[in-house]
Formats: structure tokens, C-alpha cells, sequence
């Protein structure tokens, strides 16, 4: 559906070799989902060069290095836990992007103080990444 409504890139929760393949035909971006070294390499052998390593912030930034180790050719997007004191960590261990909408913005009801509040700590980590300086801890 998303194809057809005319998406300029696909993010999928999952590796589906259809959905990379139908992505590919319509030469339309997929970062396809992965967790295991495995979805990882089977997508990359696909032609996909950017994986979303979903759900990772409970595993860890040790787990994703050590996926990342031997995979560095691809670009990873950490997604799943992420947070004001982890993001940070995965940038530096080599993610390109992490995504933390839910921990920024909650269930739609907090206070837009609140969501001022973790955007500004977001911020504060990728200036901190951005300069190499120590990262800001929450």
C-alpha cells in the first residue's frame, strides 16, 4: 500500500524478502527490520545497505557492537528502547540513526512540557555526538 500511495522510502518492522523486492522494483528505499546477524546478512545479499535493528534498546549497546562488528558495511538505524541516556551510546557505537518517538512524545497525553523537556535532552545528545564532547546523562 505504501508503494502504490507513492512513498519515497519503506520501513519495515520485519525482513521480508517480498517487501524488499517489491520496494527494489519500484526502486523506492526499504530499510527493512532485522535483530539476528542473520536477517542482516540474507538482507544485505538482497542489495539492502540500511537495516532498522528493531527491537534492541533491552538488548544493549554491547549487543549491537558485536552485531555491528563484522557487519560494518551496513548502515544500522537502532529502533525499539530507545532513550535520553541510551541513544547517545548507539550513535556512538556506530548506528547512523536511532529512533525514540515514543520516549520523546509518550501515549498522546503527557504535558507538552514534558515532551519540550525530552526533546531538549534529545538535542543535547546529538550536540554532544555532533562536537565529540561527553554525553549528556539523564
Amino acid at each position: 500500500r505504501a508503494l502504490d500511495a507513492g512513498a519515497d522510502f519503506v520501513v519495515a518492522p520485519s525482513f521480508s524478502p517480498e517487501v524488499v523486492r517489491l520496494a527494489q522494483a519500484a526502486d523506492v528505499l526499504v530499510i527493512p527490520g532485522v535483530i539476528t546477524p542473520t536477517e542482516c546478512v540474507d538482507a544485505w545479499a538482497l542489495g539492502v545497505k540500511m537495516l532498522k535493528i528493531f527491537p534492541i534498546g533491552n538488548l544493549g549497546v554491547d549487543y549491537f557492537a558485536s552485531v555491528r562488528g563484522p557487519l560494518d558495511h551496513i548502515k544500522f538505524i537502532c529502533n525499539g528502547g530507545m532513550n535520553g541516556e541510551n541513544a547517545p551510546q548507539f550513535i556512538k557505537a556506530g548506528a547512523v540513526a536511532v529512533g525514540m518517538a515514543a520516549w520523546v512524545t509518550g501515549d498522546g497525553t503527557w504535558p507538552l512540557e514534558t515532551i519540550r523537556q525530552r526533546a531538549r535532552i534529545v538535542r543535547q545528545g546529538v550536540d554532544a555526538v555532533r562536537s565529540g564532547q561527553p554525553l549528556v546523562t539523564v
